[in-house]
């Protein structure tokens, strides 16, 4: 019998989603170079190891940081 395709569990979405909200503080603050996957993964409880299973790189945290603000602002836009 084939598997069924696992989908996003919401605990895991919550947990990107909390990633993000510290990446902006973080990278907000202390800017995308000098800030640290390893400060964003301690402000979340996590290792930086455990960060890189939800976002594989920096940059694709980075760019799930401006999807997320480019979303806010179309929707503030109406």
């Amino acid at each position: 019998m084939p598997r069924a395709t696992r989908g996003s569990y919401p605990k895991g979405q919550q947990r990107r989603q909390r990633i993000v909200d510290e990446a902006v503080l973080v990278f907000g603050r202390s800017g995308v170079t000098s800030g640290s996957l390893r400060e964003v993964a301690k402000r979340v409880g996590l290792t930086p190891a455990g960060l890189l299973h939800h976002f594989a790189s920096k940059e694709e945290l980075f760019a799930e940081v401006l999807r997320q603000r480019d979303e806010h602002v179309r929707a503030a836009a109406g």
